[in-house]
């Protein structure tokens, strides 16, 4: 083997290995480097996402406790039917108004909890029956307009009474200015 093979043999080892050294070390190193710095920065942006989620969360939790009252008084509004308690007290709530008005409540039971096409709530109506004087029936009406429930008047029908529909127990306190008025209601339910 002359000189020159020999030089060129000897510079091409180190060369070979420098290159299986790249390949076999330094290569799978960089590799490595950059699949870490790419979980990275998605965790990073995971973070910062997270970051952006928490903050908006406190913001809406100090609207929640600033509004917290009226959520709640909102919430009152409506009744839940599937507790009867709630019902007892729309019902007590109906003959105290009346009561206080000066006039005879009868209440039918409730139609049970619907959902209709064109209503977007579900709601549950009674019907009620009044009688008493025209004046006490607009007491009665203002009375129920800013009640404590949600309720809408779907029906009502006025007309005078006469002798002959008033019980012999109410004859005392009958008058002429006594009418009879029916009303269809409807309390908005959760």
């Amino acid at each position: 083997m002359n000189l020159n093979k020999k030089i060129t043999f000897a510079s091409g080892i180190p060369g070979i290995i420098g290159l299986i050294f790249i390949f076999l070390i330094i290569y799978p190193l960089f590799n490595n480097i950059k699949k870490n710095s790419e979980t990275f920065i998605s965790q990073k942006r995971e973070l910062a996402l997270l970051e952006v989620e928490i903050e908006n969360l406190k913001k809406f939790e100090k609207i929640y406790q600033t509004h917290y009252q009226n959520l709640e008084k909102i919430d009152k509004l409506f009744i839940e039917p599937e507790i009867p308690t709630d019902i007892i007290e729309l019902v007590g709530f109906l003959r105290k108004i009346a009561k206080d008005s000066q006039i005879s409540i009868d209440i039918s039971s409730s139609t049970p909890k619907k959902q209709i096409a064109a209503d977007p709530w579900p709601s549950i109506t009674f019907q009620v029956a009044l009688k008493g004087r025209l004046s006490n029936f607009e007491k009665f009406l203002e009375k129920l307009e800013t009640s404590p429930y949600l309720i809408e008047i779907l029906n009502l029908n006025i007309r005078r009474l006469t002798e002959k529909e008033v019980k012999p127990e109410e004859f005392e306190e009958f008058s002429l200015a006594d009418s009879s008025i029916s009303l269809l209601i409807k309390v908005f339910t959760k």
